[in-house]
């Protein structure tokens, strides 16, 4: 019977492929070690699932969360990610369920939100609440924080938003006084995310090409 391979061979295929990763503290123990690998296990929201990686559908339809662990090296302030394989979860003695949790509670920990008046110094005076850039303190791969987006709207005190994927690192929401006026402005804000999307940001950081309502109970597209 032939046999899988070992925790190591898949360290050094790793290894070859981010030939950086060796300057990072700690590299080969996260990847072995179950507490370290908790630790530094994120989400990432991508446009379309993986074949190769470890994704798995969002509650934006169309839209995947992705895993992967980010390393940090201290003593050069720089920071790399590896993404995780579907084929590593057994390698590393984990079950899919465990590392979920642990990623969603390290990814919605770093939640930034920005008033978009004071962002881009426009004015919403008379207009009710601004917008607001949902996105974390890192501002890379930031748009995952929207997985947060039901503490988000309480917290904000609204019933109702529009949400706009400006790209991988980032959401826009709109506020709107309640779903059904949010459900007719829909296709609006589709066709701008569209616009948007070509004009301004890369292909390989859309996110999706449509907007979504949100509210306190569902997600609609």
């Amino acid at each position: 019977m032939k046999q899988g391979r070992s925790n190591s061979d898949i360290i050094k295929e790793i290894l070859e492929k981010h030939h950086n990763t060796p300057s990072i503290p700690n590299f080969e123990a996260i990847l072995t070690n179950k507490d370290l690998l908790l630790k530094n296990v994120f989400i990432r929201l991508v446009k379309g699932k993986s074949n190769t990686h470890l994704t798995r559908p969002s509650e934006f339809p169309g839209i995947w969360e992705q895993y992967y662990i980010k390393l940090d090296n201290n003593s050069t302030d720089e920071s790399m990610s590896i993404t995780l394989r579907k084929d590593m979860l057994l390698k590393m003695g984990l079950d899919f369920e465990t590392l979920r949790r642990a990623a969603y509670a390290n990814t919605l920990s770093d939640i930034k939100i920005d008033d978009l008046g004071e962002r881009t110094g426009m004015s919403f005076a008379g207009q009710g609440p601004a917008p607001i850039v949902v996105s974390n303190k890192r501002g890379t791969n930031g748009a995952a924080a929207i997985l947060d987006y039901k503490n988000i709207l309480w917290k904000l005190n609204w019933e109702c938003a529009i949400m706009c994927p400006s790209s991988i690192h980032e959401c826009l929401l709109i506020p709107i006084p309640n779903k059904s006026e949010a459900v007719g402005q829909l296709p609006a804000f589709t066709n701008l995310v569209k616009e948007v999307n070509r004009l301004e940001v890369k292909e390989e950081e859309w996110l999706a090409d449509n907007a979504f309502v949100l509210t306190l109970d569902e997600v609609l597209v």
